[in-house]
């Protein structure tokens, strides 16, 4: 399970520097 939240926890930061990319762009 704690695997599971880990996996959620890096997705959601990526999106988060994903969508600060775009917002610089």
């Amino acid at each position: 399970m704690r695997t599971q939240i880990k996996n959620i926890i890096n997705l959601l930061l990526i999106r988060g520097h994903e969508q600060g990319n775009t917002d610089k762009i």
